[in-house]
């Protein structure tokens, strides 16, 4: 029987030849990032896009973040928690990932998170994961990672997901959400993978 991850990811992305690719790619790119997008299947996508109308809870210190912080729903759990999902992830990267810290946030008009002095700038294997209905760009809300030789920018999209090898020293922070947002919003699923 085939694991959640594996229902959910997109069919062309689901081969071991797929998996060599995506991995050679990886360790050739500068900023040892892949960026896959329309990453899950259809329907598997549209079951995460109803936690958009969920509750959550509002998380802001004026000087560091402004979101909302969502519990780990079942559907989130059971494709990125997922064996087959950490074997995916190590597939592409290289090396055997046994466990990943998972977190979700909603952004919305003014949202933001701040670089920091006390942020986590340690290295490590990072994903996240984009769910939103759409997003235009004059919104705000890049997730942005500075500290290489070029800031590497993420725009919100639909349906994308982000593995990445944060280097040494690199900070991340999500650009202020401005007014043109009015009502939409977008989730990220974040995770650190050891």
């Amino acid at each position: 029987m085939a694991s959640d991850f594996l229902e959910s990811l997109n069919d062309r992305y689901a081969s071991e030849k797929m998996y060599k690719e995506m991995g050679e790619h990886f360790k050739a790119n500068k900023e040892k990032a892949l960026k896959l997008n329309e990453f899950l299947k259809e329907d598997s996508y549209g079951g995460l896009k109803e936690l958009l109308e969920r509750d959550a809870e509002k998380k802001k210190i004026a000087n560091r973040f402004s979101f909302e912080e969502m519990g780990i729903d079942k559907k989130i759990e059971c494709i990125f928690a997922d064996l087959d999902f950490l074997d995916f992830a190590g597939a592409v990267v290289g090396r055997k990932i046994k466990k990943g810290e998972i977190k979700v946030k909603r952004f919305k008009h003014r949202d933001y998170t701040l670089l920091h002095d006390s942020d986590d700038v340690k290295p490590g294997i990072v994903f996240f994961f984009f769910i939103c209905s759409g997003w235009n760009g004059e919104y705000g809300g890049e997730k942005v990672y500075l500290g290489g030789k070029q800031p590497l920018i993420c725009m919100p999209e639909p349906n994308t997901f982000y593995l990445l090898k944060k280097q040494e020293g690199v900070r991340e922070f999500v650009r202020y959400v401005n007014n043109l947002a009015g009502k939409n919003a977008f989730i990220i699923v974040e995770g650190k993978l050891e």
